[in-house]
């Protein structure tokens, strides 16, 4: 329960009694909680400090149930301190990433591969050579496979899935020359409409692709982005892109990265 230390503050008993209603509305698989309160009476000062301690509390009760904040923007500055609020605070709760949801992502890609290639090896299709690479903080750590409360993702905290030990003779690592080469046929698409159609987008992608956007759609991944991609500065060694020629430019993998959806600023 360390991953968030926050100073809650007291509410005011001096400004109280004070009538309270509360809303709840979902959306985007998150729950927003919002106020009414009567300040008929109270001044400019006294609001802020009610805008303070209230939070702390909410914070806390969360907190206490092992729902730690994830992030907090203060009058549209996140970072900030709670205790400076003037006129606005946004917390972010619940920012924690189930187990279940990245095994229903790596089942999701096992499809989209087994739907776009023809098993030679087995080694693409073998989910134990795709591996997760967990960046807490700004460091690659282990990824927490225990606890019921999921995978803590902070603001800026990433995960990724790469195919590491998807190699042939050689060491060439060759998962993302199929991703491309896959693309390239049109085998893929994702999401058609009632009528039959799919949007241009959705058209002739790779199984990253597909995985990643089936996975976006999911309430699984609520609150989080699920996006493919390439990288060459974390390329796996002896990658290529092209496996019947010599590949152009520096090598790349490609991946799925899941990361927390932030939300508006202001």
């Amino acid at each position: 329960m360390a991953d968030y230390a926050v100073s809650i503050p007291q509410q005011p008993t001096d400004l109280l009694p004070i009538q309270q209603q509360r809303t709840y509305k979902a959306q985007d698989g998150s729950v927003g909680e919002k106020f009414k309160l009567d300040v008929t009476g109270y001044g400019i000062n006294e609001i802020r400090r009610f805008l303070v301690a209230i939070t702390g509390q909410e914070m806390q009760a969360q907190i206490d149930i092992q729902n730690p904040p994830a992030f907090a923007d203060v009058d549209g500055i996140r970072g900030r301190g709670i205790a400076s609020a003037q006129r606005k605070v946004v917390v972010s709760f619940g920012n924690r990433l189930k187990m279940q949801a990245l095994t229903a992502l790596k089942t999701g890609l096992k499809r989209a591969i087994d739907a776009s290639t023809q098993a030679r090896s087995g080694k693409l299709g073998d989910m134990s050579n795709w591996q997760w690479r967990y960046v807490r903080n700004g460091r690659v750590q282990p990824l927490p496979i225990g606890g019921a409360s999921g995978i803590p993702m902070g603001p800026d905290d990433v995960i990724y899935l790469m195919p590491v030990g998807v190699t042939g003779q050689g060491g060439q690592a060759y998962a993302t020359a199929v991703n491309m080469r896959v693309s390239g046929a049109g085998k893929l698409s994702f999401r058609r409409t009632a009528k039959g159609k799919v949007a241009t987008r959705n058209q002739g992608i790779g199984y990253l692709a597909l995985a990643a956007r089936a996975a976006a759609a999911s309430p699984l991944f609520g609150g989080f982005n699920v996006l493919s991609g390439f990288t060459v500065r974390h390329a796996v060694a002896g990658e290529v892109v092209n496996r019947r020629g010599k590949s152009r430019g520096p090598s790349r993998t490609g991946f799925i990265k899941i990361s927390p959806k932030r939300g508006g600023r202001g």
